[in-house]
């Protein structure tokens, strides 16, 4: 068995754990529901002989993939002392709206110091490791803010 397929074994077991139905599986995964439930009895023979393991790494993975599928977007965000924090579409939600101004403008004023030629480089999608994708991730999670900070508004 290759990779892949153990690592969608692998999503359909541990998505199944966190509460999904396997038809909401299926969809993430492209497959059927039947091919759903195979995969996930398979990694969890796998489990009972030992031939695979679970770790806390795993659980977190699988959890922040469905968080990203539920819509609660990953978010980065700024203070203004320059340090980055990261969290969740959903604590934005529940924050104050005063708090979310705050952080919407540590942020603004951060990407105001960052060059406009690096701003540019960074649109470009590169594979691999890239030191600056936390300036990408807090421009986009400031669209994020902006949005719910819009429809408070409305």
């Amino acid at each position: 068995m290759d990779t892949f397929e153990l690592a969608i074994e692998d999503g359909c077991y541990h998505l199944k754990e966190l509460g999904l139905k396997f038809d909401e599986i299926a969809q993430i995964f492209g497959i059927s529901e039947d091919a759903a439930k195979k995969k996930r009895e398979s990694f969890a023979r796998k489990l009972k002989s030992k031939q695979v393991e679970v770790t806390e790494f795993d659980k977190k993975f699988w959890k922040d993939i469905l968080q990203e599928t539920q819509g609660n977007d990953r978010v980065t965000l700024v203070d203004d002392k320059g340090r980055f924090y990261h969290g969740r579409r959903s604590e934005l939600e529940r924050a104050e709206t005063k708090d979310l101004m705050a952080l919407f403008e540590s942020g603004k004023e951060y990407l105001n110091t960052v060059p406009p030629i690096v701003l540019e480089t960074l649109e470009k999608d590169k594979p691999g490791y890239n030191p600056l994708s936390p300036i990408k991730q807090l421009k986009d999670s400031l669209k994020v803010l902006e949005e719910i900070l819009s429809k408070r508004s409305a």
